[in-house]
């Protein structure tokens, strides 16, 4: 944990040919199956509970300490995964109520989180948040600010879950949301203690390379600190009566500093998230809390009085606990397996079928590549429509041969990927990329090889003579060193882990271009994603008849009833959950119907319609449709595909391009979540 005393401000072996030239087939053909199960609604309250362990009292709180008025904040942030909720769960309860002799530890505990627990996490991705606001409201959380992974969840389940909770959203400098007329958000909230009040801001990072393009609807987010400090003054003046301000941020911890030397005391408390590493520093008479990622650890964080004069000024207490210093709360444990049996089965799913002329493998993965180094590259290029994708050996673990192995499934992908990974795309010269592949694949063709955690898988686009240490392809076409890429990569190569040194010194000389992991994505719930949209896509082709078998009340639409029919038909029990994701990514209006121009959309963000095996960087309107019609079976619809063809050529040329499609399917970020576009 960072800490940092009162008033001090000092920081502290391959062939020629590629290994897998048949995976533009891999893609087209294979059958995903992800299940899910409706999470199951539990409605007990937590202030029913009865098993808690006490950890033991402290002094102060037994004899009596001479406070006036407490408050205690139990502190939270950035809570992706839920595991460890029911212990906080327990903490809350604890502080909330008396000690072994029946003294009140305080007058009130409030429970907080600043921001980011809605998403990211392969959890949100399937299910919206909704069982992170299932287990918050279990906790009694009371207070949260919204964080900037909160725009991941697409926006009217953005809404849905602000609906569900039973916590208040506070907002302070996030301007335009488009809310329903049922959803207003303060910009701070009033608690009142004794003779006390206490205001309290909810505020979000304004840093704009961590956000899609359209993030919270096209909303304006306000500098944070400047905010803050505008809306203390406004505060101080449309409330006189208010003793003290507390804010809750969502920012890295370098500006929360910068905030706490601008407010000092006159904020004696930020209760701060964003950065994944617990701090407890106090800069200025401003005391900054941040308990790193999923509740593991909790800040119980008391702001007392020691009179009742108006001028006292409160004092603050910090104790920064490990969650399982408390036991787990059985209602918020029941709550957390049930969100998370959705997961179980997913372990169960598959994610495609292994192609039985693959030899899918990730042995040797540190020496040279591999069809599963492949495999994860490839899809991630095509999810993301970049030109290249590299990922280092490290991050693939499983040293596994599927011979034998018909499907892949989400439990081989978590055994391969074992570790949380972000993946960024950023834009590299062409010679960079070249280097960087060159650079760390030269050490396992020295004699003895030897094996480095940064050999770069890449995808199948990607040709490389062994022989030589010599890229000769990237995106399938000669490489031009010169050209400018765009690259998927995974970040905390940016960072300098593996020492990839072309990489790093291109990073040093071109600082702007480094991409920060807030402004990624996890690698394993892109794929998933992925996969989903090819499940959609697949159901529909192989369905039949749109009219006849599809579309069973001729509206010229899908709804969800007819999705569900149409995939229990597949051998797909239970799926509402993943219909209702289904619908989240190709139900563009969300009126609740699947259009057949909103299919034909989707197909041309889940494929890549100029196809690989292809030459010639363009395509005409005829080979547009010749691709949809055979992608989308009877489900195609020529009007669509001609409209969506115009949308994409921006430059009326008759033929659509790479860039020009990359750019249409970007654009798709104002209308699905990041999970889902991509």
């Amino acid at each position: 944990m960072h800490t940092r005393d009162n008033n001090n401000n000092n920081n502290k072996p391959a062939e020629n040919e590629h290994p897998l030239a048949s995976f533009t087939s891999f893609f087209t053909s294979t059958l995903p199956a992800v299940t899910s199960s409706v999470t199951t609604q539990i409605t007990s309250s937590v202030s029913s509970l009865s098993e808690v362990q006490l950890p033991t009292p402290e002094l102060g709180s037994v004899f009596g300490n001479n406070k006036s008025c407490s408050i205690k904040f139990i502190h939270i942030n950035d809570v992706y995964e839920i595991d460890y909720l029911p212990h906080y769960a327990t903490c809350k309860q604890y502080e909330s109520g008396s000690n072994i002799l029946g003294i009140q530890s305080c007058d009130k505990a409030i429970g907080t989180c600043s921001g980011d627990f809605l998403a990211p996490s392969l959890l949100s991705s399937l299910d919206k948040g909704y069982g992170m606001v299932d287990c918050l409201n279990k906790c009694d959380i009371n207070y949260v600010c919204i964080g900037n992974h909160e725009t991941d969840v697409p926006l009217q389940h953005f809404f849905k879950r602000i609906k569900e909770s039973n916590f208040t959203w506070i907002n302070g400098n996030i301007n335009g949301i488009p809310f329903p007329e049922d959803i207003t958000l303060p910009k701070y909230s009033i608690i009142e203690i004794k003779n006390r009040k206490i205001a309290l801001l909810g505020l979000n990072t304004e840093d704009p390379n961590i956000y899609a393009p359209g993030a919270f609807g096209g909303a304006r987010i306000t500098p944070l600190n400047e905010t803050c400090k505008q809306l203390y003054e406004s505060i101080k003046t449309n409330e006189p009566d208010i003793d003290c301000v507390v804010a809750l941020t969502h920012q890295i911890m370098p500006l929360d500093r910068e905030l706490a030397e601008i407010m000092g005391d006159s904020i004696p408390i930020v209760l701060g998230g964003h950065d994944h590493e617990p701090y407890l520093e106090t800069i200025n008479g401003c005391t900054i809390v941040k308990t790193g990622a999923d509740a593991k650890k909790i800040g119980i964080v008391e702001l007392f009085w020691t009179d009742d004069k108006k001028d006292t000024k409160p004092q603050v207490k910090v104790t920064m606990k490990d969650c399982t210093d408390y036991s787990k709360n059985s209602i918020v444990s029941s709550a957390v397996d049930s969100a998370k049996a959705l997961l179980l089965q997913l372990d169960k799913a598959t994610l495609c079928k292994i192609p039985t002329n693959v030899k899918l493998s990730s042995q040797l993965m540190r020496f040279q590549p591999t069809t599963m180094g492949t495999f994860i590259c490839s899809s991630l290029k095509t999810a993301l429509g970049v030109d290249v994708c590299m990922i280092a050996a490290g991050v693939i673990r499983a040293n596994k041969d599927y011979s034998g192995v018909e499907n892949l499934t989400y439990a081989h992908l978590k055994q391969e990927i074992p570790f949380e990974t972000v993946v960024v795309t950023l834009e590299l010269p062409g010679g960079v990329i070249c280097d960087m592949i060159e650079y760390t694949r030269a050490f396992a063709l020295q004699n003895p090889p030897i094996e480095k955690g940064g050999y770069l898988q890449a995808d199948d686009e990607v040709f490389w003579d062994n022989k030589k240490n010599q890229v000769l392809q990237l995106n399938g076409q000669p490489v031009k060193r010169n050209q400018m890429y765009l690259v998927a990569i995974n970040q905390m190569l940016l960072e300098g882990l593996d020492n990839v040194e072309p990489l790093v010194n291109y990073i040093k000389n071109n600082p702007k271009s480094k991409k920060s992991a807030e402004s990624g994505m996890g690698l394993k719930e892109v794929i998933v994603s992925w996969y989903s949209k090819i499940l959609l896509l697949d159901l529909i082709k192989s369905s039949g008849d749109f009219n006849d078998i599809l579309d069973v009340d001729g509206d010229g639409k899908l709804n969800k009833e007819e999705i569900v029919e149409i995939m229990k038909k597949s051998g797909h029990n239970n799926c509402n959950m993943l219909v209702d994701n289904l619908f989240n990514i190709a139900d563009i209006n969300n009126d609740g119907f699947i259009s057949k121009s909103e299919i034909a959309n989707l197909a041309i963000t889940a494929i890549s319609t100029l196809d690989r095996s292809r030459t010639n960087e363009k395509m005409s309107l005829e080979e547009h449709k010749a691709v949809m019609k055979e992608t989308l079976g009877s489900a195609y619809d020529e009007k669509s595909a001609i409209d969506i063809f115009k949308k994409i050529d921006t430059d009326e040329s008759g033929f659509i391009t790479h860039g020009e499609l990359r750019n249409y399917r970007k654009n798709q970020t104002t209308t699905t979540s990041r999970w889902s576009w991509i």
